[in-house]
């Protein structure tokens, strides 16, 4: 009797060790996932500057899908933006900025914030319909 009682222990200690192992595994796995790094988000690329009827700056451009996009404005601190939807594309206009001001632009997709893109606002630009008009 005791023979087979020690069999027995014998042929269940194996068996716990495995499930615990299989344990231990499973949570590394989780943990690993858990842990592993994510790609980046790329800085948004120098958007398309134009300027509107009224005088004020457009940018329009694009980022990755569902984010919002933020533009700050160095000299005032306004800060304008956009949520994106699916096709990623943006369009606003900057408050009160004039041509010289540094635009800081960067975009927020779910919690990653991408780095920043950093750009002068240009000089020389004409507001749209007036490029016609005579002296």
């Amino acid at each position: 009797m005791d023979y087979r009682a020690g069999t027995a222990r014998a042929n269940l200690e194996p068996m716990r060790y495995r499930s615990a192992r299989r344990f231990l595994l499973c949570a590394g796995i989780l943990a690993i996932g858990c842990y592993a790094p994510t790609l980046p988000l790329p800085p948004p690329q120098k958007p398309e500057i134009t300027m509107t009827e009224s005088g004020n700056f457009r940018l329009r451009g694009g980022i990755v899908p569902d984010a919002q996009v933020f533009a700050m404005n160095e000299r005032t601190g306004a800060i304008d933006g956009q949520q994106v939807q699916k096709s990623g594309l943006y369009d606003f206009e900057l408050r009160a900025a004039e041509g010289g001001d540094l635009i800081q632009l960067w975009y927020q997709a779910g919690t990653d914030l991408s780095p920043t893109t950093v750009f002068s606002l240009p000089t020389d630009l004409v507001p749209d319909g007036a490029a016609g008009a005579g002296p």
